[in-house]
């Protein structure tokens, strides 16, 4: 009898694994998201992930860093030619244009509002006025440390649901914490 089959371990540890194989149901895009998230060494890593699972829910969708109450294009999808707009990018993150919405609602996901406003946001960006968008803030030890934009282009309709915005939002603020857990380890090795 093996150290594993003794007495107060209960089950064999063969056991213990082929359940915890039968409990894997996962789908596989997200059992993906869940391994790069986890296997990421830096912040890009962690937002290249959410980002590309973000750009098969969104026909446009974009991570900005929020700093100082500014907000700025960290990375994007749905682009063909990622334009020089993108890097220079720079709005407020709480008022006068669609990312205000999130000083009223935790997260915002329906019709994006006619608002002249909102006009010069989506023009610096090289969008188009999106008939739809999500906004998911990212937090990162109780602080919003980005906001996840999604939209569905001119005419077209949200595909995926509130609950699936919000879960890639919590997954890059473990990601990005995770991340941060790990420099922190390799920091007081380097002490």
């Amino acid at each position: 009898m093996s150290e594993f089959e003794g007495e107060g371990y209960g089950r064999r540890w063969t056991a213990v694994a082929e359940e915890m194989e039968r409990r894997s149901t996962v789908r596989p895009t997200r059992r993906l998201l869940a391994d790069r998230l986890c296997c990421a060494e830096r912040p890009q890593e962690s937002t290249n992930a959410v980002l590309d699972e973000a750009a098969d829910r969104f026909r446009h969708c974009i991570l900005f860093r929020v700093q100082d109450n500014v907000a700025t294009v960290w990375d994007a999808r749905g682009w063909v030619d990622q334009t020089h707009a993108l890097v220079t990018f720079a709005a407020s993150a709480v008022s006068g244009n669609p990312l205000e919405l999130l000083a009223i609602h935790a997260s915002y996901r329906g019709h994006t509002p006619l608002e002249a406003a909102y006009v010069p946001f989506f023009d610096e960006l090289g969008l188009p006025f999106p008939a739809q968008l999500s906004l998911t803030p990212v937090e990162v030890a109780g602080r919003v440390v980005a906001i996840l934009y999604g939209d569905a282009g001119e005419t077209g309709r949200l595909g995926s649901d509130t609950a699936g915005d919000l879960d890639l939002a919590a997954r890059l603020s473990l990601g990005l914490t995770l991340v941060l857990i790990k420099n922190k380890i390799r920091t007081f090795g380097d002490a």
